[in-house]
Formats: C-alpha cells, structure tokens, sequence
C-alpha cells in the first residue's frame, strides 16, 4: 500500500513540473555573481563573502602530490 503512495505522489509532483529554459532563467532577478578565485575558492563579486569547495581542493592538492611522486619520487629534489 505505502508503495503505491509513493508511486501516485511521484506523478503528481511530475505533472506539476515545468520545463526551465533560457528565457525563464534569464528573467531572474537580483542574486550576485560569483567569481573562482581557483583551486576551489569562490567569492561573491565586490563583497568579502567567500568559501572553499573541499572536494575541489583535495583534488587539487592529491594531483600535485602524485604528480610530484612520479616527477620526482622520494630520493630527488625539487626543483
């Protein structure tokens, strides 16, 4: 029974729903631009409101050590 619920609220959320395209998106207003700062920080444009995306960094940060590993590996300097 309760999965027959979830089945009938399922397609009435579906026949509610509208299709967004550039027009209607391009209509909205107000919101702030945001600016990446690169290397997974972004920041509001012309505010000091900024935050850091920890997935994007670790990426980051796991690229540079293995890069570095197989550059380099262990026994020579870096440059």
């Amino acid at each position: 029974m309760s999965q027959k619920i979830g089945i009938m609220m399922n397609i009435k959320i579906l026949e509610k729903f509208e299709v967004l395209n550039s027009e209607m998106l391009a209509s909205v207003e107000g919101g702030k631009k945001v600016v990446s700062m690169g290397n997974g920080m972004y920041c509001y444009d012309g505010t000091l409101k900024c935050w850091s995306n920890p997935s994007e960094i670790w990426s980051i940060a796991g690229k540079v050590i293995v890069n570095g590993w197989i550059n380099y590996g262990p026994w020579i300097p870096r440059p």
